[in-house]
């Protein structure tokens, strides 16, 4: 636990709650941090920066207010509640269950995790049903949900976002098949069919869903709409095959 800075003092990057920075690029084999409590991290809640990392696991965690530190000369990539990055080997690592949460009035936390991976391997980086909360009256401060520093890690993400909306274009990089995200403001739903960035989406508001419906011959389809039917919109069927063919 650290006191919170209510002013700028002078701090350093090695302000974090709990971590292992290896400036000789060693591995991190089978580390296990779970069940902690971090409180006013200055700098990192949580912090793996090593050569590279396999069978780590991030669990269970509560880290409050990490990132607080006022101090502007502290490199922002350092400044964040979960921060794991490999860089000179394969990243193994799961990231489940934690709590990130960030409760001054005026919010500090920027990126919840910060995660990257070393060019020409191939990581397999979990992010699993993490809750980030963002309590205070103004939240200016937070961006996406997490930054990814490369082309590289391509993590598979599992979240709900609330507080702020889930958006695409803040997620240049590209994430495993399999991530979903439910985004609670909106009532919508985004997946990753494939590696990459093709995010779908699809809505529970009636008011700007669209898709495709495939129809074989002899078979009747219907459409639900989550919201009142007053609100829902028109629909229009857009035939693909010969008009003489009845529908």
């Amino acid at each position: 636990m650290f006191d919170l800075e209510q002013y700028s003092r002078p701090g350093t990057t090695a302000s974090i709650g709990i971590g292992w920075g290896s400036v000789n690029n060693q591995t991190a084999t089978n580390v296990s941090i779970e069940n902690n409590i971090v409180d006013n991290a200055p700098v990192a809640g949580i912090r793996i920066a090593v050569g590279s990392a396999v069978g780590l696991e991030i669990r269970g965690n509560t880290v409050r207010n990490a990132r607080s530190s006022l101090d502007p000369s502290v490199n922002s990539g350092y400044k964040a509640p979960v921060v794991v990055v490999s860089a000179r080997g394969v990243l193994q690592a799961d990231i489940e269950v934690n709590t990130i949460l960030d409760d001054l009035p005026t919010s500090r936390m920027v990126y919840p995790m910060i995660l990257g991976g070393a060019a020409g391997f191939t990581h397999h980086v979990r992010v699993f049903d993490n809750s980030i909360h963002l309590l205070g009256a103004t939240t200016t401060s937070f961006r996406p949900y997490v930054s990814i520093l490369d082309n590289h890690v391509r993590p598979l993400l599992r979240l709900i976002a609330t507080g702020v909306s889930w958006n695409i274009a803040a997620y240049p990089q590209p994430m495993a098949a399999g991530s979903k995200v439910l985004d609670a403001t909106s009532g919508s739903e985004f997946r990753l069919w494939t590696d990459g960035t093709a995010w779908t989406k699809k809505h529970s508001s009636a008011n700007d869903s669209s898709g495709t419906i495939v129809i074989s011959a002899g078979i009747s389809a219907s459409v639900t709409f989550a919201t009142r039917r007053a609100s829902a919109p028109v629909c229009v069927l857009t035939p693909t095959a010969a008009i003489a063919q009845s529908y």
